[in-house]
């Protein structure tokens, strides 16, 4: 909820009970706002959600061949694994490359894709310590011992169960792109914030497609991750059947989901149908970008209107009846999820598997793209293309997956395989495009912002550029190159304070380069001092019969600043993430906060000319708990015994009394911790009226129901 009102002070509160029926609507009201916590059958719920907000949870689209299964034939396994050699019936690498044909991919020289020079990253959460090993061990197995360039980035410190996907997702994109760098960054934990953070950093590390072999409930304020040019974003579906999983249902993230796939004896690709657990379906929250049909089809039943996002995009092998082989030496904390007990070499499968190695063949569509001096390719223009060439793909027409819905795949787009499964040199074929017969236009959006000493600029990709050409001057006539940048962003650093700059980019492919874009011009300066003296109270407001939470924040205002930014997260320390821009005053209301829940802010001063501080100290700020519900009042021997409904996020409670049906209550007791009272020494005959409030470090929260008795004596 974003209604914002004036707080009320604990008085009117005592005067105003809320009654069970408008509590009643404020909790759903609440519910509609809340993410999708449902449970969907299969290996458990994908999305826990223990308190309302950004507590939001994925876990790994994964699946495990049965505990104590061994293998036989040659393996670099060190002692004390469990199973010392891969697992009979398990994928490998030449098998698959064969199937999908990624052993016929060619790039616009003749020479075979390989993957050099391009980086895919790989987001997962929690902390593999024997990643690098294990990496090193399955390619012992199956490439000679050679390994690929490989960073891991940890951004938190503890192992979480993840160590399987983690093998998973870093051994498969290797083996379909065995030269390409592979960057894995590792999430301080499975929750929404920290995954995001982890896709931003992947990219800040250079990766031209990132991979996510996660999912969750659908979180549309997340989707801004995900619109950056020039990186191609993949995730897999979900292995729950419908409904699909987030993020692969954001438009700008390719997604994937899984069939059963069946080779002949030369490994080839032999048929497919649309795997059960496969996810799909259509978003509740997303549009349907311009990229996909109208119209899909489930089984014998065609055109059926497709009114808003729908996934898959695309599909891949994730039957665990074949799976892929993987090698983790490492058990996993989750026994009932991943490896448990078993470490060393396992059989893979889920829609995990799909997406590194979707993200594999991107990687090798843009080593040919760079080849003909062409960009890399982002989810756009990859979604664009590959719905616009379905030929490209195996049309996967049978199959019915789980779920509330059960969708069947049928010939053409569906909701169980999308567009298929690819048909490897098609698909990097069509992505890699043609070479640019001209020079590309100028760009445009450039932008400028000043620090200090230094200047950020950013503008619009354009559409056959391979590079920007950054120019600088100092009397906007006269320019010079100051960078070649592969990206559309940098940061011009080493420059005078008060000195004033102006700047033009041109585009440059194989061709040539184009026109300059139009000029901007910035002055470099001293930021302002971050604001001191921060605070944050919590307050609620009414709107109609509905509890609206809020917390607003003030501050000191810094010399030379004219506006501010709002940050915040549900992580002391770390993850903050805008709320407000342009603030003009030294306070703000954040009316997007839950009930009882805790949240970190900082501020930012910015300067006329779009300097920007360091962050203020942090603030902590808690929202007012729910009002307790489901007040009851009992009456006895000159007593009243009292219960109510626990609130989220209380630490204790206060209840307060009147002889005035609706008004005049005086605090009687206070510091409860439970959920329930005895008020004594009433008198006999007389009706008391009763409302109890929850208490946290926010505050205390609006009355409950009221509650009357009348003592007797028996």
């Amino acid at each position: 909820m974003s209604f914002i009102g004036i707080a009320i002070n604990r008085w009117f509160k005592r005067q105003s009970p809320m009654t069970a029926a408008s509590r009643a609507v404020v909790e759903r009201l609440e519910m509609r706002t809340m993410f999708s916590t449902m449970p969907i059958a299969g290996v458990g719920p994908r999305v826990h959600n223990s308190s309302p907000g950004s507590h939001l949870f994925a876990f790994p689209t994964l699946d495990l061949s049965p505990a104590g299964v061994t293998g036989s034939g040659g393996s670099a396994s060190p002692a004390g694994v469990t199973n010392p050699t891969p697992i009979p019936g398990a994928l490998s690498p030449s098998q698959t490359r064969q199937a999908y044909g990624f052993s016929n991919v060619l790039l616009p020289d003749g020479t075979p894709a390989t993957g050099a020079g391009e980086t895919i990253g790989i987001v997962d959460a929690y902390h593999d310590a024997t990643i690098q090993s294990d990496l090193h061990a399955f390619d012992v197995q199956y490439f000679g011992g050679v390994d690929p360039n490989f960073t891991q980035v940890n951004l938190g410190n503890s192992a979480g169960g993840w160590e399987g996907e983690e093998s998973l997702d870093v051994e498969w994109a290797h083996a379909i792109a065995p030269q390409a760098n592979i960057v894995l960054v590792e999430a301080a934990t499975n929750s929404y914030v920290n995954l995001m953070a982890a896709v931003d950093k992947a990219v800040a590390l250079g990766s031209n497609v990132v991979s996510m072999s996660w999912s969750g409930g659908e979180n549309t304020s997340f989707d801004s991750h995900f619109a950056v040019p020039n990186v191609t974003f993949v995730a897999s579906s979900g292995d729950n059947g419908a409904p699909g999983g987030y993020p692969a249902a954001c438009p700008n993230v390719l997604g994937v989901g899984g069939t059963s796939l069946a080779l002949d004896a030369n490994n080839n690709w032999a048929g497919e149908v649309g795997w059960s657990g496969s996810g799909g379906g259509i978003s509740n929250n997303e549009s349907r970008p311009a990229y996909q049909p109208t119209t899909y089809n489930n089984g014998a039943t065609t055109g059926i209107s497709l009114t808003r996002r729908g996934i898959p995009d695309v599909a891949y092998d994730a039957a665990n009846t074949s799976g892929f082989s993987t090698y983790n030496s490492t058990a996993s904390s989750n026994s009932s999820r991943y490896f448990g007990t078993e470490t060393g070499w396992g059989r893979e499968s889920g829609t995990s598997a799909g997406a590194p190695q979707w993200a594999a063949l991107i990687a090798l569509a843009d080593q040919g793209r760079a080849k003909l001096g062409l960009a890399p390719l982002g989810t756009a223009g990859v979604l664009s293309t590959l719905y616009a060439n379905p030929g490209d793909f195996h049309d996967v027409a049978s199959g019915t997956s789980l779920g509330s819905t059960n969708y069947t795949a049928a010939p053409g787009y569906d909701l169980v395989t999308g567009l298929g499964s690819p048909q490897a040199p098609l698909v990097v074929s069509s992505l890699i495009g043609t070479a640019p017969n001209a020079a590309p236009a100028s760009p445009n959006g450039l932008s400028a912002v000043p620090g200090n000493g230094t200047v950020t600029l950013q503008w619009n990709a354009t559409n056959g550029a391979s590079t920007w050409n950054v120019y600088r001057s100092t009397d906007g006539v006269n320019y010079s190159l100051a960078a070649n940048v592969s990206g559309t962003s940098f940061v011009d650093s080493g420059l005078t304070d008060g000195s004033n700059y102006y700047y033009q980019v041109t585009a440059v492919n194989s061709i040539g380069e184009s026109a300059a874009s139009s000029p901007v011009s910035t002055t470099p300066q001293a930021p302002p001092a971050p604001p001191a003296s921060a605070s944050a109270t919590a307050s609620y407001s009414m709107y109609g019969n509905n509890t609206c939470f809020a917390v607003t924040l003030q501050w000191a205002a810094s010399p030379g600043a004219t506006t501010y930014n709002v940050l915040r997260s549900s992580t002391s320390g770390s993850g903050y993430a805008v709320i407000a821009s342009g603030v003009s005053g030294a306070s703000y209301m954040d009316a997007t906060v839950y009930a009882g829940a805790s949240y970190y802010y900082v501020i930012q001063a910015v300067s006329a000319a779009g300097a920007q501080s360091v962050y203020s100290s942090q603030i902590t700020g808690t929202a007012f708990p729910a009002a307790p519900t489901n007040l009851a009042a009992t009456p006895g021997n000159a007593q009243v015994a009292l219960s109510w409904s626990a609130s989220t996020g209380a630490s204790s409670y206060e209840l307060f009394r009147s002889t005035t049906n609706g008004s005049g209550y005086v605090l009687i007791a206070g510091g409860i911790t439970g959920t329930s009272y005895t008020n004594t020494k009433l008198t006999n005959g007389k009706t008391y009226y009763y409302v109890v409030e929850a208490v946290d470090a926010g505050g205390p929260s609006a009355n409950s129901n009221q509650a009357s008795a009348r003592p007797t004596k028996r």
